[in-house]
């Protein structure tokens, strides 16, 4: 007997690309660690250094992978943007040895992480680590019932480049790392104009 399985497509549309080079280094420099532009009373993270940014000189290099993004949805799960997209607001993360992001959701329609520096040193402790969990720094996203059937977990070590769009709603969090050098990563929230 033979089966001819259809697979459904099903919660949330997770998306991961990859930046090339010279946008990342447009993006690191827009990116200023400038007190004025503390940003850490509007987010969850346990971080001492986010700074806002400004949504006009990154929205340049985000916006074609969101646009992209929005394309993919529409082909993959029949879903829709009924309006035009646009950056809500984006900061920039110089996360330090300990630091992490506890689990949360932001407000928005989309959101994004977009990691721009990792450690060496860093992928020296993934490749050390032994315990059946999570890898330190690594950043992990969340839907669903933790039942034995289901893939409720998505896990990723990221690398300088990744960047992740989903929506704002799918709760993520990311794990603290050993590393005493400083891990930098953007994120960004954007919401639908209808």
């Amino acid at each position: 007997m033979s089966i001819n399985p259809s697979f459904y497509y099903w919660g949330p549309f997770l998306v991961k690309t990859k930046l090339l080079n010279e946008e990342i280094k447009k993006i690191l420099s827009f990116c200023k660690k400038d007190k004025k532009l503390d940003h850490r009373h509007l987010l969850a993270g346990h971080i001492n250094e986010e700074y806002s940014l400004n949504n006009n000189d990154i929205s340049s290099v985000l916006l074609p992978h969101i646009e992209a993004y929005t394309k993919a949805r529409k082909q993959i799960m029949g879903v829709p943007f009924e309006g035009k997209i646009e950056i809500e607001s984006a900061w920039v993360n110089y996360m330090k040895q300990g630091e992490f992001n506890p689990p949360h959701t932001h407000s928005s329609d989309l959101s994004c992480v977009v990691y721009l520096n990792i450690p060496k040193d860093m992928i020296k402790n993934k490749e050390n680590h032994v315990a059946d969990s999570s890898f330190p720094g690594s950043i992990t996203f969340n839907y669903g019932e933790r039942l034995k059937s289901n893939v409720y977990a998505y896990d990723f070590f990221p690398e300088v480049g990744d960047f992740f769009i989903f929506p704002s709603w799918l709760e993520h969090y990311v794990f603290p790392f050993t590393s005493k050098k400083e891990r930098i990563s953007l994120s960004a929230n954007f919401k639908e104009i209808t």
